[in-house]
């Protein structure tokens, strides 16, 4: 079985592909799991279409920065489901080549979502270091690594330091100290129900109006059906539409969940079924 993950090695998107294919080698021995290292979420997206790989694992959402968009978009417009999720406490460090003091760093690179985790320290200790992106932590420690940039630093795991022979300038240097990601796996089908599950689901209203939204969601109220995640973002088709991502508890194959889903489609422009899945517990 074919999995991919946002790469290269040593990223958090690597952990939480352990965690989660250590999980079902529990459950079936007989899967024999292959973790293929993606350069970009849209890439991993694209190897999915292809067929290339079974299915996709990709952050989705961290407690202190909000949703990883990328992934929102490609969950719309994509023919897919996420099948499971997985959510880890992520810790991230400051790294760069041995011998290398903080005071000389003179530009530090990561993912954005990493940077964003991490700007009250960076703030505070690196305020004049130039800041720049990767398509994720280890891309970004690789850069270092392999390029002439001695004067740079890279935020990501503590595993990285040791995968591309670089030391800790600082370590736990997230701003929150509850700092979790949600990452979820993707593929072409619908996920088995298990009992303890959450259902996903984007739509944008029909008509911009008073009530319009409360209209769709009383679906939800009026069959006792507990939402757990509500949020928005601009359609990027027509200034003031929106669309809304909710989470509610439950599986498409419960009949109150089936029942607010079919009602909803006949009230939205735009409807999808984000997927049915098991969801994971917060440590």
């Amino acid at each position: 079985m074919k999995l991919g993950y946002l790469g290269p090695v040593g990223t958090h998107t690597q952990r939480a592909a352990e965690n989660y294919t250590e999980r079902h080698t529990k459950t079936d021995t007989k899967i024999a799991w292959e973790l293929i290292p993606g350069v970009s979420i849209p890439a991993l997206f694209k190897s999915l279409e292809t067929q290339t790989v079974d299915s996709i694992l990709i952050p989705l959402e961290n407690s202190h920065e909000g949703v990883v968009q990328v992934s929102m978009d490609l969950l719309v417009s994509s023919d897919c489901y996420i099948q499971e999720e997985i959510v880890l406490k992520i810790r991230q460090d400051l790294i760069a080549h041995p011998g290398v003091s903080r005071d000389s760093i003179t530009d530090i690179i990561s993912h954005p979502q990493a940077i964003a985790q991490c700007s009250h320290f960076l703030q505070e200790t690196c305020p004049n270091a130039n800041i720049h992106v990767a398509e994720s932590t280890a891309a970004a420690a690789q850069a270092i690594a392999t390029g002439n940039k001695k004067t740079w630093a890279a935020i990501g795991s503590p595993t990285l330091a040791a995968i591309y022979g670089l030391t800790f300038l600082a370590t736990d240097i997230q701003d929150s100290a509850n700092n979790h990601t949600r990452f979820v796996v993707v593929s072409k089908h619908i996920a088995a129900k298990t009992g303890h599950d959450k259902t996903s689901i984007v739509f944008s209203i029909k008509q911009d109006q008073p009530g319009g939204l409360y209209n769709v969601l009383e679906s939800f109220a009026s069959r006792n059906i507990n939402l757990t995640h509500i949020a928005s973002r601009p359609s990027k088709t027509l200034l003031g539409e929106y669309l809304f991502f909710v989470d509610c508890e439950g599986h498409i194959e419960d009949a109150p969940v089936a029942k607010s889903l079919a009602v909803i489609k006949t009230k939205c422009s735009l409807f999808k079924l984000l997927g049915s899945y098991r969801k994971d517990t917060v440590l």
